[in-house]
């Protein structure tokens, strides 16, 4: 099928625009590699609507920042980090809550304050249900949904001071006094919620971008904050 003068005009246009995107794009990447390097996280994280962002489960993630030794951490099958710890084990149990301080975001697995309290406490074992980009309201969802089953005789909370904004992001429990108990919430569709699943929903392409393109991690998460700022 022979193309017309205006549809040869066209698909000239639409090829010279595209190879100029993906040049622009290529030369930002390079630009931002040599003079400004991101860290670089695979995978990234999971996104559902139960709790928000949590971590995947029965993965190694790859932390790196070139001119650095990479960094892994690793989550099991119930998508906290380290030992898997059955929930009827006979042991006394310290269940910690918290952000990515109390995950761990900068170490190793074998560096967590978590690992080496679980280490020194002989009569314990310690359960790190602790997820980075958490609050209090996360927090209280992981224990009302895993961590009470662990019968714990010790609580460690962990907050920050943005622990309000992630709570008012994601608010994923209510306290009813009706009940005397905090009730879990499913997260309504908003901007940033639409945008997080989506990412979800396409996880091998921005897995691959989360762990090797510099250009994309710096604009991930400027977009992230304004697409959360929408929903306040």
């Amino acid at each position: 099928m022979k193309l017309s003068k205006r549809g040869k005009s066209i698909l000239l246009y639409t090829c010279t625009v595209f190879s100029s995107v993906i040049l622009a794009v290529l030369i930002a990447e390079v630009y931002f590699r040599v003079t400004d390097p991101a860290i670089l996280l695979s995978p990234a994280y999971d996104y559902n609507d139960e709790i928000g962002i949590i971590p995947l489960p029965d993965v190694r993630m790859r932390h790196s920042l070139r001119g650095y030794e990479p960094l892994f951490y690793t989550t099991n099958l119930m998508r906290y980090r380290g030992e898997l710890i059955p929930f009827d084990e006979p042991s006394k149990k310290v269940v910690v809550l918290g952000d990515s301080h109390s995950f761990g975001v900068g170490v190793n697995d074998a560096e967590t304050y978590t690992y080496v309290l679980d280490r020194i406490l002989s009569d314990f074992r310690v359960v790190n249900l602790s997820a980075p980009g958490w609050g209090l309201s996360h927090q209280i969802n992981r224990f009302v949904t895993m961590g009470h089953r662990y019968r714990p005789s010790i609580v460690i909370l962990q907050f920050s001071a943005n622990d309000p904004n992630d709570n008012l992001r994601e608010p994923t429990v209510e306290w009813n006094a009706s009940e005397n108990r905090f009730v879990l919430r499913r997260l309504e569709p908003n901007e940033f919620t639409r945008v997080k699943l989506l990412v979800t929903r396409f996880r091998v392409v921005f897995d691959f971008l989360s762990g090797h393109s510099v250009l994309y991690n710096k604009v991930k998460h400027p977009a992230y904050e304004f697409f959360r700022n929408l929903t306040r």
